[in-house]
């Protein structure tokens, strides 16, 4: 992400010196003193690599400050306005308090006879500057309508941030519980799961080969996530029965003790009970299988 570097900031390390934000005829300029002169640049910056840089500088104007006898300054709360005896009329926009001063002490020390117009405080104000009364009117009733709003934004700002985290907190809340249950109803399966294998082991087993009498034996054991049945056949039955038959025998066959150890998942293959090999494998795909022979 690229750094936002402000052009004056540029502007600044390029001249090694101190660089002002003015306003001069209606434009957004850069004043150096230097040299004995007020000089005054537009600059512009581009984005290199990550890093911004001065794309141009550009002298708009200079004034020997030897060609310049006086100058009025009139201050105001973030601004003064310089009228030099040239014609010369400049705005400048400070950054902080140290800076307002600043531009007053290089002047004199250049020789101008410095005049500051006396104000009030609070003709320094926007709106009160002019001292015309219909714009200190409206300054009257803006200011404190504008101090109201921020107060009741601030305060809305704070009770919307309130209610965000009592949100968040419930929500917080609401998904432990949901993560606790979870977990607690994982961990009752768990210890369901043995006594369901140890059920079918003892009443299940007698159940499928009622059922189905190609059935010989059934194998079973244990893991995390299954549980895994190596089911036995009678050879001579299972060769009768065609590869459809098979098929249909062994989903029917796994669907039938899915439904005993429900809700645990099994798995299930198919094995002959003189040759002991196997006979019937299930696919990835659901309820198919692939019939070895």
């Amino acid at each position: 992400m690229s750094k936002k570097v402000k052009l004056e900031e540029l502007l600044t390390d390029y001249f090694k010196q101190k660089v002002y934000s003015t306003i001069r005829n209606k434009q957004d300029e850069f004043m150096v003193i230097r040299n004995g002169n007020l000089e005054f640049y537009q600059a512009k910056k581009k984005l290199q690599g990550y890093k911004e840089i001065l794309d141009s500088i550009d002298l708009i104007e200079k004034f020997p400050l030897s060609d310049i006898s006086r100058v009025t300054i009139d201050y105001f709360t973030i601004s003064a306005t310089y009228s030099f005896s040239n014609k010369l009329q400049i705005k400048v926009i400070y950054k902080d308090m140290k800076e307002k001063k600043e531009i007053e002490s290089i002047l004199v020390d250049f020789g101008l006879s410095v005049k500051v117009i006396k104000r009030k405080w609070y003709n320094k104000i926007l709106g009160f500057r002019s001292k015309k009364k219909w714009k200190m009117a409206i300054a009257l009733i803006g200011y404190p309508l504008l101090i109201y709003v921020n107060i009741v934004g601030f305060f809305n700002y704070l009770e919307n941030v309130d209610n965000i985290s009592q949100e968040q907190a419930v929500a917080r809340e609401e998904k432990a519980k949901k993560k606790e249950e979870r977990e607690s109803e994982q961990q009752a399966l768990e210890e369901n799961k043995g006594k369901t294998i140890n059920e079918f082991k003892d009443d299940g087993f007698k159940k499928v080969i009622e059922e189905f009498n190609i059935v010989r034996s059934i194998d079973v054991e244990d893991s995390i996530n299954l549980v895994f049945f190596d089911v036995y056949v009678d050879e001579e039955s299972w060769s009768d029965l065609t590869k459809s038959k098979k098929m249909s025998l062994a989903a029917t066959l796994e669907t039938y003790i899915e439904k005993e150890l429900d809700p645990y998942s099994i798995s299930m293959d198919i094995y002959s009970d003189s040759n002991e090999d196997k006979l019937a494998k299930r696919t990835l795909i659901r309820n198919r299988w692939e019939i070895i022979r």
